[in-house]
C-alpha cells in the first residue's frame, strides 16, 4: 500500500452527463477564479476533522482525517479504519507512513498533497481552457448546504469532475471522478465533518506505536541525482498537459534506475516511467486498469515504458506512442537488439 493510495490518491474527482439540465449555468471567469481560490485556500488553511469514505468498483475504504493549520504550519493525520490499520502523518512536506503489517515506518519529502490534494492546486489559468465549470443546483450533504460544480472536459483526453463545496466554509465535502459516458469511477466523500477553532497537539500524534519498527527514508535511499535534461520527450502533448516534474530513482529490489516523467493539465496527471531492459522479457505489455487508473506498457528502443494515470485509456496509450528519444541516434541505437515484439512475455492483466 503506497502513501498515495492511503491518502485516497489525492481524492477522487468528478463529471456529469450534459449541460441542458434545468438549473445549470456556466461560471464566469472572475467567479471561477474566486471559486477555485476559495476551495484551494479552505483545503490548506482550515481546521477540520472527520470521516471520509473512498470508493471505487470492488473497493471501499474508510479514513479518519484530522487537518490543522497553526500559524501557517499545515499538518494532517490520516488513519485507515479498515481491518489493517495504517496511519499517515503529514507535517508540511514531511510525510510519515506507519505500516504495522510490515512493521515499517516510511519517511518521505516528496510532493504528497494530502487527502484533498487535487483541490489545493486548482488554477484557473491552467484549467479554464480545458474544463468548462458549470454551476448545478445546491444539494445537502451530511446536513450541510453544498454548492455543486461540474468540471466538464473539453476533449477526450481527460475525465470530468463533480465537486460538492460546503457553502459555509468552501471546503469540498464530496468529489466524483466520472467517465466520458457518465459513469462514476471513483468517489471520496465526508460522512462526518466538523470545524473546531483549535486542534490539540495530541490529535496529531499517531495512535500506533512504531518504536521498534524499521524506519525507511525514501528520499535518501531511492532517489538519484538528475544529470542534465531527459533523453526522452513526448512528440506532441495533448492540449494543456505539460511536464511538471522529473526524477530518477533506484528501486530497493533492483540495480537498474528508473526515470520518471510527470505530466499534468493542472488537474489530471500522467506518469511516464522508463526502465532500461537487460533482456527481452518484461512483466506485461498492453493495457490494464484498476478503477479509473489506466496503465499502458510497451517497449521502446530497449526501454520498458509504463504510462499510468487517472485518465481515459486512450490518453495513456497516446503518451506511450508519442514517446521518442530526443537524440536521433538513440532512436536507432537499440532497435535491433530490442524490437518491440521480439520474444516479449505479453500479459493482458485482469480488470480490463
Amino acid at each position: 500500500m503506497t502513501v498515495q493510495n492511503l491518502s485516497v490518491n489525492a481524492g477522487a474527482r468528478l463529471l456529469g452527463l450534459c449541460l441542458c439540465l434545468v438549473g445549470l449555468s456556466v461560471v464566469h471567469a472572475q467567479d471561477q477564479d474566486d471559486l477555485l481560490k476559495e476551495m484551494s485556500e479552505a483545503v490548506r488553511t482550515l481546521n477540520y476533522r472527520g470521516v471520509m469514505v473512498y470508493a471505487r468498483p470492488g473497493e471501499m475504504r474508510t479514513l479518519r482525517i484530522v487537518h490543522r493549520n497553526e500559524e501557517g504550519r499545515e499538518q494532517e493525520r490520516i488513519q485507515s479504519l479498515g481491518a489493517e490499520p495504517r496511519e499517515i502523518l503529514r507535517d508540511e512536506d514531511v510525510v510519515t507512513c506507519i505500516l504495522p503489517k510490515d512493521r515499517q515506518v516510511m519517511l518521505d519529502r516528496r510532493d504528497i498533497r494530502g487527502v484533498l490534494g487535487t483541490v489545493r492546486q486548482f488554477s484557473t489559468e491552467e484549467l479554464a481552457p480545458h474544463y468548462l465549470i458549470v454551476r448545478e443546483e445546491n444539494s445537502r450533504l451530511i446536513d450541510r448546504v453544498c454548492e455543486v460544480y461540474y468540471l466538464k472536459p473539453q476533449d477526450e483526453y481527460r475525465y470530468g469532475y463533480r465537486i460538492w463545496v460546503d457553502e459555509e466554509t468552501s471546503l469540498p465535502l464530496k468529489l466524483d471522478l466520472v467517465s466520458q459516458s457518465g459513469k462514476v469511477l471513483e468517489q471520496a466523500m465526508f460522512t462526518q465533518v466538523e470545524f473546531p477553532e483549535q486542534i490539540d497537539d495530541s490529535e496529531m500524534k499517531p495512535a500506533l506505536n512504531p518504536a521498534d519498527y524499521q524506519w525507511i527514508r525514501h528520499d535518501e535511499t531511492d532517489s538519484m541525482p538528475i544529470r542534465g535534461e531527459s533523453l526522452w520527450r513526448i512528440r506532441k502533448l495533448p492540449p494543456g498537459f505539460r511536464l511538471v516534474d522529473r526524477g530518477m530513482r533506484m528501486p530497493a529490489d533492483s540495480t537498474i534506475p528508473i526515470e520518471h516523467l510527470l505530466y499534468s493539465d493542472g488537474l489530471a496527471t500522467v506518469s511516464v516511467m522508463l526502465k532500461p531492459m537487460r533482456n527481452k522479457r518484461v512483466r506485461f505489455l498492453g493495457m490494464s486498469r484498476m478503477g479509473a487508473m489506466h496503465v499502458y506498457a510497451r517497449q521502446v528502443n530497449g526501454q520498458h515504458v509504463t504510462v499510468m494515470g487517472e485518465v481515459p485509456e486512450a490518453t495513456v496509450e497516446y503518451f506511450a506512442r508519442q514517446l521518442e528519444a530526443i537524440e536521433p541516434d538513440l532512436n536507432q541505437k537499440n532497435s535491433s537488439a530490442y524490437p518491440e515484439s521480439a520474444d516479449a512475455v505479453v500479459i493482458q492483466p485482469s480488470g480490463q
